[in-house]
């Protein structure tokens, strides 16, 4: 599941797959998905009929409550690049190398 693995200096957050993670936030979401599994799975075996489509509806409904209890900590800004933009401004006569 996961290829790299570190843990930071506050312990709180774990690199997996090149993110940053939050441990906890991470069990919950997948402790949420298999249990909403198991418990499809079950019903679906009870009912008599296809396990591993209760099943698989099972873990879209956990990935949907995981969605709805764990939020997304990052915080995307984007940043206009003013160093392309002050040579634009520049006039098209005008030179900043030595006069002939």
């Amino acid at each position: 599941m996961a290829d790299r693995r570190n843990v930071t200096d506050d312990e709180q957050y774990v690199e997996i797959w090149g993110d940053r993670v939050s441990l906890r936030d991470l069990v919950v979401a997948l402790a949420v998905c298999a249990a909403a599994t198991v418990v499809a799975v079950v019903a679906g075996r009870a009912l008599g009929s296809s396990e591993f489509f209760w099943g698989l509806g099972g873990a879209v409904a956990g990935f949907g409550l995981a969605v709805l209890l764990v939020r997304p900590k990052r915080d995307v800004q984007i940043v206009a690049d003013d160093a392309g933009a002050d040579d634009a401004h520049d006039e098209p006569g005008a030179s900043t190398g030595p006069a002939a």
